[in-house]
């Protein structure tokens, strides 16, 4: 089936491009855009994994930021000079098969000039760009879409326009969460006590080794206790409705990480663009961005991570999690949970005296005896890493 195909460099531009995903997928369909070659079996020849999943569309959107022509990678190789390199591969895929290739400038990046590009992409020079700004973005976006319509569908009436706000009625809204939701079949509840709280997301991970941290034991993974049934007849907000959605995606994709499934990594990343999403829907709500802060830092912290990823693209996971800490905090100053979540953080980065100090906040905070286990335990780990000195900055 045709679609589209979005194609990025994670250290370049993730959140434009997870921020055109969004867009791109509520106005043309989500079953129209496609992102993240991700989950290619063992075995399997990923050159050829990838020419299926591009070959498949009717336009790849390359999309280009300040950094695209000269990321380069642990030894200070410029990534496009690697034929294995996957960002090339996609749009050398596209370009030789004569798929529409739009380039998409974003952060105010030019088009490549192509002495710079190597030999399978010097096409994408030539080829008509499109700038998005983030000072007129609406706009931007919106000539993108009529452009791809016409591409897709010859003005297929299910386009709509990117002013349109996704969660304006509430009753679609519900009707989209539980469909996806019994298609996912996700178990292990609805995390309710996140809903009632912001206290569930402070689970850590097991117990492990991982190379980054010197060997230092991990947060141990403390499963949230479940408050009393309430039988009150209550109306359930949009919000609630799609955190327990996020929620329940985000234990999902982390259990197939932990089976060592590929497939898991590209669940994990939608479940953040969708909560980044949600966060700009719900501004003034921190839990959307405390689910993707211990999201992110799950992964890094992660040992089959470390075997999928780099060292490189784990970094950038715990990067992602100081931000939505951060945010977070902004917020909810007051959240016990988000404190222990930003404890979390800088004990990974090394910082135990400032990781010492935010679990010491979340313990003044904390109102629950079950969680207060969690934060004492957490901040005992870092205080004999301190003691021991295991403690360095990343």
């Amino acid at each position: 089936m045709g679609g589209i195909f979005i194609s990025y460099r994670r250290e370049d531009s993730a959140g434009h491009a997870g921020r055109l995903f969004d867009h791109l997928s509520d106005h043309l369909g989500k079953d129209r855009v496609f992102m993240d070659v991700s989950g290619i079996e063992p075995g399997l020849d990923f050159v050829e994994s990838i020419d299926r999943a591009v070959g498949s569309c009717d336009v790849l959107i390359a999309v280009i930021g300040r950094d695209w022509l000269d990321c380069a990678d642990s030894t200070g190789k410029r990534r496009l000079d690697d034929p294995n390199d996957f960002i090339r591969i996609e749009t050398a895929t596209a370009l030789k098969r004569n798929i529409r290739v739009i380039p998409v400038l974003v952060q105010g990046a030019p088009i490549p000039p192509q002495e710079r590009l190597p030999d399978d992409l010097k096409k994408l020079s030539t080829r008509q760009s499109v700038e998005l700004s983030d000072t007129r973005w609406d706009s931007d976006v919106d000539r993108l879409v009529e452009t791809l319509a016409k591409v897709l569908s010859k003005g297929e009436s299910n386009v709509t326009s990117p002013h349109k706000n996704i969660f304006s009625d509430l009753m679609k809204s519900r009707i989209k969460v539980f469909l996806v939701a019994a298609i996912l079949l996700i178990g292990g509840g609805i995390s309710a006590w996140l809903l009632k709280s912001h206290q569930s997301l402070s689970g850590s991970g097991s117990t492990t080794t991982i190379e980054d941290t010197n060997k230092r034991t991990e947060p141990e993974r403390v499963e949230p206790p479940q408050p009393p049934k309430d039988t009150t007849p209550h109306q359930t907000e949009p919000s609630d409705e799609i955190l327990s959605l996020l929620s329940q995606n985000r234990q999902k994709g982390l259990e197939m990480l932990q089976q060592g499934n590929a497939d898991a990594l590209s669940i994990i990343d939608r479940t953040i663009r969708e909560a980044e999403g949600a966060a700009r829907r719900f501004p003034d709500d921190a839990r959307f961005h405390e689910l993707k802060g211990y999201l992110q830092k799950d992964v890094y912290q992660n040992p089959v991570a470390s075997r999928l990823l780099g060292d490189e693209k784990r970094r950038d996971y715990l990067k992602g999690a100081y931000a939505s800490a951060r945010m977070a905090l902004r917020l909810a100053p007051e959240s016990s949970s988000v404190h222990n979540l930003m404890g979390n953080v800088f004990y990974f980065q090394g910082r135990c005296d400032a990781a010492i100090n935010e679990y010491n906040k979340a313990l003044r905070l904390n109102r629950d005896q079950n969680y207060r286990e969690v934060i004492i335990n957490d901040r005992n780990i870092a205080l004999r890493a301190q003691n021991s000195g295991r403690c360095r900055q990343q």
